[in-house]
Formats: C-alpha cells, sequence, structure tokens
C-alpha cells in the first residue's frame, strides 16, 4: 500500500514561540491515534480520511482532510479566552491590539495618591474587559471595586475618580494609579458576592491585575491574573511571558503544579523579565517532584529578593522561604509574613506550616483570621472580607481628602466617607451566617469523632490537622461556637442547621467531648 508524508504545523503567524505549548494530533477515520507532538508533527501514512487535531490547554479544534498525496498543512489552534487580552487570541483577537493600546495609555497616564509616609514607587493597574454577551451602556464595570492601603484605610473607591477610563461600546475599563511600595487590599462588594484580594507594590514595579466578566455582568475572579512590569514599561500582549503565566495559573487554580521539565528548568534558571513568572517558576518547582534542579532554587530566591522586588518582607518571598524549608529542611526561623501572599499557594503553604508550628499564625494575626474564608475559586488568595474594622480616628474633609491614624491621603476626584464599606444594610457576616458558620463547624467536629478509630483523646493539633486550619483558628472557632450556644434559640438553631448529627447531637455531649481534647478543654464552660 502506497505511503504519504504529512506534516502538520500549528499556523500561529507571527507568534512562533507559540507552538510549543499547541498540542497536534493525528487520528485515523476509526479515531486511533496515529501521532502527535507540540507545534508540528510529521508522519507517513496511507491513503485515507484524517482528523487533524490541535489543543491548547483544554480548548480542541478538529480539521478531516483526505490524503492521497504528500502534503503540508498549517492548521488554526483553538481560541483562548484569558483576562489577559491576547491579540493572536481567536476569542479576544479583534479587539487584542485595541485593549493593548488601552493599556499603555493607562500606564503612561496614572493617577497619583499623595503619601506622607512614603514616596511613590509603583503603582497598581485595575483593568477589565467584558465578554460580549455581557455588554452593558450604563453600568461602570469597576463599580463595587475600593482599594485600600495595610491599615484598611481607603483610598480609592472605583469608579468615582479622575484616573478611570471606560469604553462601553468595546466593552474595558481600566484605572492605574501610582502608590508607594507595600500591601495593599482590593475589596469588592457585588449584588451577592463579598470579596477581599491581597495585593503588593514592589518598589519599581506596576501591580496589574487583569479580570473579564461573565454573564449578566458578574465578575469571573476564577480568571483573575496578576502581572508585573516596570514602572513606565508598556504592555506588551505578544510576551511570552504573560502566556506562560497565564497557562501556570489555570494549573494553580485547580492544584496543579506541573510543566514541561524544560519550561520549569528555563524558570528556575531564571531567564524571565517578569518577577511574577519568577514567583510562579519557584512556586511550581517546590510544589513538584522536580530534583535536578535543586541547587538553583536558593539561587533564584535570592535573585527575586534583592535584585528584582528588593523587599525581603514580601509575603511571598517568605511563603516560598516556607515551602523551600520544608522540601529541604533548615534550622531557620522564619517568620509568616504580616500581610497575605498574592498567590493562594503560598497562603496554604504558610497554614499547612502552622498546623506543625501553631506560633507561626498566633490569635489575633490577620493570616489566621482569614484561614477559615478562603476562596478556593482562583489562584490567587482571595477571602470573605473580614468584620467591620473600626475607623474611630478617621475624620472626612470637603476636598475629599481623610486622614486615619499616622496614614494620610488623597482620594482622587472624590470625597468618600471611610465608614462606606460596611454599613449594616449591606454587611455579609451578620448573626444568621454565624450561626451557619458554626453549624458547619459542628458538623465537621462530629464527623472527626465518629470516624476516628483510635480511643485515645484527640489533641488540638490533631483537630487542627483533620480540619486543615490553623490551631488558633481551631480555638477561635470553637470558642465562637460556645459562645453562641449558651442562648437558648441560638443552640437550638446551631444544633437545627447542623443535622443529622451522629456523636454531636446535644450541648453535653459537645462539652464532654471538648473537655478531653488537649488545647480546647480550657474553653468548655465549667458548669451548664
Amino acid at each position: 500500500m502506497l505511503q504519504f508524508k504529512l506534516t502538520v504545523s500549528a499556523d500561529t503567524g507571527k507568534h512562533e514561540w507559540l507552538g510549543e505549548f499547541v498540542k497536534l494530533q493525528i487520528l485515523d477515520a476509526r479515531q486511533q491515534h496515529r501521532a502527535e507532538a507540540y507545534g508540528q508533527v510529521q508522519t507517513t501514512l496511507p491513503a485515507g480520511l484524517y482528523t487533524l487535531r490541535s489543543q491548547l490547554h483544554g480548548s480542541v479544534k478538529d480539521e478531516v482532510i483526505y490524503l492521497n498525496d504528500d502534503k503540508n498543512y498549517k492548521i488554526d489552534f483553538p481560541g483562548y479566552n484569558s483576562s489577559i487580552p491576547f491579540n493572536w487570541s481567536c476569542e479576544s483577537g479583534s479587539v487584542g491590539n485595541i485593549l493593548s493600546e488601552v493599556i499603555d495609555f493607562s500606564l503612561s497616564n496614572p493617577g497619583i495618591i499623595e503619601s506622607k509616609s512614603s514616596s511613590v514607587s509603583g503603582g497598581i493597574m485595575l483593568f477589565i474587559h467584558q465578554q460580549r454577551h455581557s455588554f452593558s451602556d450604563s453600568k461602570p464595570m469597576l463599580e463595587g471595586f475600593t482599594l485600600y492601603d495595610q491599615h484598611h484605610y481607603p483610598l480609592i473607591k472605583y469608579p468615582e475618580n479622575s484616573g478611570t477610563m471606560q469604553d462601553t461600546e468595546q466593552g474595558w475599563s481600566s484605572n492605574c494609579t501610582n502608590l508607594a511600595s507595600g500591601p495593599y487590599y482590593l475589596q469588592y462588594f457585588g449584588k451577592d458576592e463579598a470579596r477581599e484580594i491581597p495585593l503588593y507594590v514592589y518598589k519599581g514595579w506596576v501591580t496589574q491585575l487583569f479580570l473579564t466578566t461573565e454573564y449578566r455582568h458578574r465578575i469571573a475572579f476564577s480568571d483573575m491574573k496578576i502581572l508585573l512590569s516596570p514602572v513606565g514599561a508598556l504592555f506588551r500582549t505578544t510576551e511570552r511571558d504573560h502566556f506562560i503565566t497565564d497557562l501556570a495559573l489555570r494549573r494553580f487554580r485547580n492544584g496543579v503544579y506541573t510543566f514541561s521539565e524544560r519550561v520549569i528548568s528555563e524558570l528556575v534558571n531564571g531567564k524571565f523579565t517578569n518577577p511574577m513568572l519568577g514567583i510562579i517558576g519557584a512556586y511550581l518547582y517546590l510544589k513538584s517532584t522536580f530534583k535536578n534542579k535543586d541547587h538553583l532554587i536558593g539561587t533564584v530566591l535570592w535573585n527575586l529578593e534583592h535584585n528584582l522586588l528588593k523587599d525581603p518582607s514580601a509575603p511571598d518571598i517568605l511563603a516560598l522561604k516556607l515551602l523551600r524549608q520544608e522540601r529541604f529542611g533548615g534550622d531557620e526561623n522564619i517568620k509568616a509574613p504580616v500581610h497575605p501572599p498574592m498567590l493562594r499557594v503560598g497562603m496554604e503553604a504558610i497554614i499547612e506550616a502552622s498546623l506543625e508550628r501553631a506560633e507561626l499564625l498566633p490569635q489575633g494575626h490577620r493570616l489566621e483570621k482569614i484561614a477559615d474564608r478562603l476562596y478556593s475559586d482562583c489562584s490567587w488568595t482571595s477571602y470573605e472580607p473580614l468584620a467591620q474594622e473600626k475607623l474611630s480616628k478617621s475624620t472626612k474633609s470637603i476636598n475629599g481628602s481623610f486622614s486615619a491614624g499616622n496614614s494620610s491621603g488623597s482620594i482622587l476626584g472624590a470625597a468618600v466617607d471611610p465608614f462606606f464599606l460596611y454599613d449594616e444594610s449591606s454587611a455579609v457576616y451578620d448573626h444568621e451566617n454565624r450561626m451557619r458558620e458554626c453549624a458547619r463547624d459542628l458538623n465537621s467536629l462530629d464527623l472527626i469523632l465518629y470516624n476516628r478509630s483510635s480511643a485515645s483523646p484527640l489533641t488540638l493539633k490533631e483537630v487542627s490537622q483533620y480540619m486543615g486550619l490553623p490551631p488558633h483558628t481551631i480555638r477561635r472557632k470553637v470558642s465562637n461556637l460556645l459562645s453562641l450556644l449558651t442562648g437558648k434559640y441560638d443552640s437550638e438553631r446551631i444544633f437545627k442547621l447542623a443535622a443529622p448529627l451522629k456523636q454531636l447531637k446535644t450541648r453535653q455531649e459537645l462539652y464532654k467531648y471538648l473537655s478531653k481534647v488537649d488545647g480546647l478543654n480550657d474553653l468548655v464552660p465549667k458548669a451548664d
């Protein structure tokens, strides 16, 4: 039977580097795999019908051909949706170049937050673009977002400031603001969702946050991406670093820490200009099973800490050091950061380390207080906002500036009351939610007791490991549960919400159980 040579390549146009991520397969008429490779595949086959398949991170595109001669095919790769507006994406390509120009203009014309505490050395850019089915002619796209400083004093209430640009016809909105280096918090309050996202500004870098919307204007936080770019640099949608970052973050979201050995080796060898890619590469390596670059991890972290980011106290740097210590050992006394890491894998690493070292997250530490409020739908640390933080020293002025404690600043284009965030009508952590949370905790304790085979008394450390939360978070949750159980109505409501229970069916049984748990028994009331 005659054999013909078939060569299939991914049609990536000017972006040849994309080929290394496009998987190509050749299937025969019975859908049996005949050949596959990344970028280009070549084989010899008899005449007949064949399916040429291209895959890019879960998206698939097929093309059927009839082979009766030596053929050389170039096939399109499938569409690729991302909050980062790549101009080669089939979905966003029609507006990719426009959005790139918008981002460049926003980066080149930032607003400024005046600060007496430190000089402006970086910035935050917030960019959102809408899917076509969610375009709106009236709704402000950044509505519901507010930026806070590290003390949770408000800096910007989007979009009510002069630094925000918006085009409803193209479906985008952008704001870039010059800021001092350090931690910040972005809060979002929507119709049925509340979320806080820790951000960090490094000296000389702009932290770029990209978002997109879903149906009915719902923010797609699951596809949120954060990049770092040098102050004054323009955004490049074709940059290979951005795409690798995007791919890695999609895997992080699902707890998958694998990549091709070549890409991981490239990252660990320090061949990156975007520090976020370096941070992601370090996380990838430390969470993977690769071993042939162990000797370089220390160098990577040192370069990030001292050369690129120049901030030894940055939360993600400290989280990476904890992961390195967990993998390679060492007696260095690494402390938890004061503020949460931006990447969820870093936050989870700190929580996991606290299961063995309770002192890592002491009672009242911010990371301890948010450990049980984390969302798991994206690659970044985000959580249900904490209850209202009192701003008793804050004062509102006529020109829109505010002062609070030792911090001061001016709000761009609007006089914002520092108390606007948590009014009683919009609070998400009300009494009913508190009882529901206590019911879930009661149910968890009941399941631990019911499924435990050992008859020996539990310890706080064991309960912490079962529930995957810091010991001090467990103590706070148990204390909260016990305080509500003192009221007859609340007690009955909590046990009803937690039903059916296997072991802890009454308040007395719960007290008896907890009185035997070393580390929790001191919380049990002396008498009921």
